[in-house]
């Protein structure tokens, strides 16, 4: 492999490997394209913005990358000169709002649709839509292979911060980078072998993932759509407080309490007591030294087996996770497709079925609480996997659950039922005393009641004065020539 800055070669984080493999299996599903939105209502230099993406573009590595992959060979991610990033400009400021909401739409549609090719860096581009004077939406669309959710963080933050200083004048002096490749050429002498063993014994005491529920509401399509389906909810402050006290008082975190109840709903819906599902390492705690600070994909995608068996009280449940948590700590690099060829489930079946991702804090927020500049702006993202649904959970005052799941694969009215049963599962761990797991509510209780109560309303008037015999003289009666009485 080269070493000089322009052409060195690495090879592929755990995560870019299966993404990348999933990018061969369907190209223009829409899969892992990545769509940030962010919402200007200020005065724009479009010059300074297009010249700071650029700046920026040059300073991070793995914006500069392109993968290959020869057959028969591993894949691989080469640095590469990029051309400049142009930005797309659309004026739309004449049109009413309806219309500029649907030509977003279309663009956000198109645009996943689109894609990149991965062996063609840049893996970016960025288009700025403007609806009135003071009044602009700028989409970065990005593939997700190149940039993980903390990377997508800073790459937003040093954007605006290089804007603000060509805007005035001022030389842009960031902070110093540490060096994707770099790492990556660190992560190649890891050794996963005790990983492997470590998971393959965890996977052993469980079997291959059962469909999520509502599974088949919708039918699948023949062509996979590139759409992407959305739901949210919030969980109120005096619920969220209650959350952080049951957390503390069990000596776990609030996102173990997020994972206990998606394991408390999955064990419930398949009526399995063993679940597993996936959780999200940002991988920030390995011996590569400056690791926090890297820019790129660093995170991995890892099955977590919980026992959420019905006699299982939910603090106990809750320290469960949390010591499989720790555990698993120095093993957060093993790669997924060497834990799934060493599962012994077949050849084609997933790992898991559903991920949670958990944060403290949307990327908003963070940006707002450290820049007052963002206090007049908006940030979306759009995101797409291979899964049929996970969740992304925020540790916010207001604890914020975002549940994105596919379309070709779920109604979004059973996503929303989904939804409701696993806020009533947090509602129900903030209002009750600790007991066995399978005892917290599940639905809500308008479905319970009709569950429960009016499916079961079968009572009916009959008269007690008849006997059997004149009963049956009148159902003779009226069915004369029907058969009687049949007896085995």
């Amino acid at each position: 492999m080269k070493e000089s800055k322009f052409g060195t070669c690495r090879f592929l984080t755990p995560m870019q490997f299966s993404i990348f493999f999933q990018y061969l299996t369907n190209r223009n599903s829409g899969e892992y394209i990545q769509q940030v939105i962010i919402d200007l209502k200020e005065v724009i230099d479009i010059a300074a913005l297009q010249a700071a993406v650029n700046k920026i573009a040059r300073r991070h590595e793995a914006l500069q990358l392109g993968f290959q992959w020869d057959s028969g060979d591993e894949p691989h991610q080469t640095l590469q000169r990029i051309s400049d990033l142009r930005i797309k400009e659309e004026d739309w400021a004449h049109l009413p709002a309806s219309e500029q909401d649907r030509r977003v739409n279309s663009y956000l549609e198109k645009d996943r649709r689109e894609g990149f090719d991965l062996a063609s860096p840049p893996l970016s581009r960025f288009s700025l839509f403007r609806f009135g004077p003071e009044v602009f939406k700028l989409i970065w669309t990005y593939h997700h292979i190149i940039l993980d959710g903390r990377s997508r963080s800073k790459v937003t933050q040093d954007i605006f911060d290089a804007y603000d200083a060509i805007r005035q004048g001022r030389p842009y002096i960031p902070e110093a980078v540490v060096s994707y490749m770099d790492y990556l050429q660190w992560l190649r002498t890891l050794d996963h072998s005790n990983g492997v063993v470590y998971w393959r014994k965890l996977l052993d005491e469980t079997g291959p993932p059962r469909p999520l529920p509502f599974l088949d509401s919708a039918p699948v399509a023949v062509v996979p759509t590139s759409d992407v389906g959305r739901h949210h909810f919030r969980c109120d402050a005096a619920t969220t407080g209650k959350l952080r006290l049951l957390a503390r008082d069990a000596g776990v975190s609030l996102e173990n309490v997020a994972q206990a109840a998606w394991a408390i709903f999955l064990a419930r819906s398949t009526q399995e007591e063993k679940v597993v599902y996936g959780t999200v390492r940002d991988c920030r705690r390995s011996a590569f030294k400056g690791v926090d600070k890297v820019v790129g994909l660093v995170m991995n995608n890892l099955p977590i087996m919980v026992d959420a068996s019905d006699k299982t009280r939910l603090t106990e449940l809750l320290k469960k996770i949390r010591k499989q948590q720790l555990e698993q700590r120095p093993y957060d690099l093993t790669p997924l497709n060497l834990i799934r060829q060493q599962s012994g489930f077949p050849p084609n079946s997933r790992v898991f079925e559903s991920y949670v991702v958990y944060d403290f804090s949307e990327t908003i927020t963070v940006l707002r609480a450290n820049d007052p500049r963002w206090q007049g702006r908006n940030y979306q993202l759009i995101e797409k996997s291979n899964f049929p649904l996970h969740l992304s959970v925020f540790g916010e005052d207001e604890m914020l659950v975002r549940c994105y799941f596919d379309p070709d694969q779920f109604k979004e009215a059973a996503v929303a039922k989904i939804c409701q049963c696993y806020q009533t599962l947090l509602n129900d761990f903030a209002e009750s005393e600790d007991r066995p797991a399978w005892s917290y509510r599940v639905l809500p209780k308008d479905d319970e009641h009709q569950i429960v109560r009016d499916w079961n309303a079968t009572q009916k008037a009959y008269d007690l004065n008849q006997t059997l015999m004149t009963m049956f003289e009148k159902q003779v009666a009226r069915t004369p020539h029907e058969t009687a009485l049949v007896v085995d």
